[in-house]
């Protein structure tokens, strides 16, 4: 749709040459996408990256994950120092961010104040506060208070009682400072997120669907100028942005459809310059057009786990067997051929404070699988009970979990009927992995031995993928084995400001799960790819992070 502050430009492109009439149009990128249910930053699920992209872009916070440097870079905090404790954060914020919005009626972006700390208050504590909104995650949780707010009886939560709890203050219009519940080197990279953003106090107070056309207040680079919910949305760059813009494209059109067969359908065809597509169609793609899909395993992480309660899957030496016995490239060839890239490791290359060396399958070892089942007292595969596989329903899931069996057999001689394969809709297999289901034999069917799951992390530091993910007693992953040397290594990286020592931590950590003689509390498999696709026109889209349309340029 033809924007309205546009209007006028027509009646003098018409007295115009072409070639001029041409170079006046803005220069704009089509995106596809499928319907985004809210631009609440509170509120996004972790898997929508189609809202996430928008919101990057709507929404400045303290830092933002730069994706091309993969790094975290200040955003609306000019600095900050750090306690010599760890706890407490202060931010110097910028003085020439505004919250604009764009006027249908005069087709101009409107200023309509400064961004102050107040905002950055205010929006924790509505993100801590018990009723919905509430965020996608816990990241909030290391605020102090936050969490105490949040799982308080809402009934006693009022403002007076998050003010008192959240640790959260405006020193002055520029200054905030925020306490955090332990040390944590990382919380720059948390403040990146989209639950970590300021809202406006008098917009969203007001207005129970704040984020719609008309009553949206935005701060970033890019104002929705035009919005049709689940067909069309118009964005403009912000014409009282203060920062230099490094990408030529001067519009989004995004257009909304319903199905990812559509999606793929309308970036195939050329009428889309970018879109988030599922594997399946960017292999298709990428095989007609090798250059127009973008491919980076970064995202996730697909494990067998084990539930270390139960008899034979506590023995180190058992799991260990399991583990080494994979063939993880035969895996991936006959499975995801394309899709995703065999690792031996939980992290991927380009996690700040994770390994730089791409994965690879050096954790087959056959013939030390064998030793190790030996040792286990298990010698020739002989269980004295079936293992039970809880997979995901989908076709994918079960065809993995067949061919993981078919290597114990070939490696270790297991026999077929020693596993048993069942599958479960995605809620129940992370119920397993998370140990949220009852582990007693004796009141309850235990919990299976063996599950595979996929985890992925809610931000790009090393911490997420091994605390968050791992750690023994807060990770999102629970084998239900008593804490060790690398949950050790783990919580002093966590510790550690020193960026050289703190990746040398998780290293350490790593290879003593995932090593010749590890513990392996999870076995890593594979990462999936994630994919976008790109015509060759468009550059600076990336894959990691949510993108930046203000790096993007077309042509030249």
């Amino acid at each position: 749709m033809r924007l309205k502050r546009f209007a006028w430009i027509g009646l003098i492109l018409l007295a115009l040459p072409a070639g001029l009439a041409r170079a006046a149009s803005p220069v704009t990128a089509h995106v596809v996408m499928l319907p985004v249910a809210n631009l609440d930053p509170v509120s996004l699920p972790r898997d929508d990256f189609n809202a996430r992209d928008l919101v990057e872009n709507l929404f400045l916070g303290l830092t933002r994950y730069d994706a091309a440097s993969r790094r975290i870079v200040p955003a609306l905090a000019r600095d900050w120092t750090v306690s010599d404790d760890g706890l407490t954060w202060t931010f110097s914020l910028r003085e020439d961010v505004k919250w604009v919005r764009f006027n249908a009626a005069t087709g101009q972006v409107e200023a309509l104040r400064t961004v102050v700390a107040d905002d950055f208050v205010y929006a924790l504590r509505r993100a801590c506060d018990p009723p919905p909104p509430n965020p996608a995650t816990h990241s909030v949780y290391i605020v102090v208070g936050c969490l105490r707010v949040a799982t308080a009886n809402p009934s006693l939560v009022t403002d007076l009682f998050i003010a008192r709890e959240l640790w959260v203050h405006a020193v002055n219009d520029f200054k905030l400072e925020v306490k955090i519940a332990f040390p944590a080197p990382y919380f720059a990279s948390l403040l990146a997120l989209p639950e970590f953003r300021p809202v406006p106090r008098e917009a969203v107070a007001t207005n129970q669907d704040w984020t719609q056309l008309g009553t949206i207040l935005t701060n970033g680079p890019w104002v929705i100028a035009d919005w049709t919910p689940d067909q069309q949305m118009t964005l403009v760059r912000n014409p009282l942005w203060p920062d230099p813009v490094p990408g030529n494209v001067e519009q989004i059109e995004v257009t909304f459809v319903q199905t990812p067969e559509a999606v793929t359908q309308q970036f195939s065809t050329g009428r889309a310059d970018f879109a988030h597509l599922d594997s399946a169609s960017a292999l298709a793609i990428k095989q007609a057009n090798p250059d127009s899909v973008l491919m980076s395993p970064e995202q996730s992480v697909v494990v067998l786990g084990f539930s270390g309660e139960r008899k034979v899957v506590s023995s180190e030496a058992f799991r260990r067997a399991l583990a080494q016995s994979i063939n993880r490239e035969a895996l991936v060839s006959e499975v995801l051929p394309g899709a995703a890239v065999p690792s031996s490791r939980f992290m991927p290359p380009g996690v700040m404070g994770g390994p730089t060396d791409p994965p690879d399958n050096s954790g087959y070892q056959p013939d030390i699988a064998q030793a190790a089942l030996s040792a286990a007292g298990f010698a020739n595969c002989k269980l004295p009970e079936k293992m039970m596989l809880v997979v995901e329903d989908r076709p994918a899931m079960a065809a993995l979990s067949k061919t993981l069996i078919e290597q114990w057999q070939m490696v270790l001689g297991c026999r077929a009927d020693s596993f048993v394969i069942r599958t479960a809709p995605l809620n129940y297999v992370e119920a397993v992995a998370h140990a949220a289901i009852s582990a007693s034999e004796k009141t309850d069917p235990p919990r299976a031995q063996l599950w595979l799951v996929t985890w992925r992390p809610d931000y790009t530091d090393a911490n997420a993928w091994l605390g968050d993910g791992l750690h023994c007693q807060f990770g999102f992953l629970r084998p239900g084995l008593p804490c060790g040397e690398a949950d050790k290594r783990v919580d002093a990286a966590a510790l550690e400001s020193d960026p050289v020592k703190r990746a040398a931590l998780y290293q350490e950590a790593e290879t003593l799960w995932f090593g010749p003689e590890g513990s392996f509390p999870v076995v890593p498999l594979f990462f999936s790819y994630e994919m976008v696709g790109r015509q060759a026109h468009l550059k600076g889209a990336t894959v990691s992070g949510s993108q930046w349309y203000a790096g993007w340029t077309i042509g030249n």
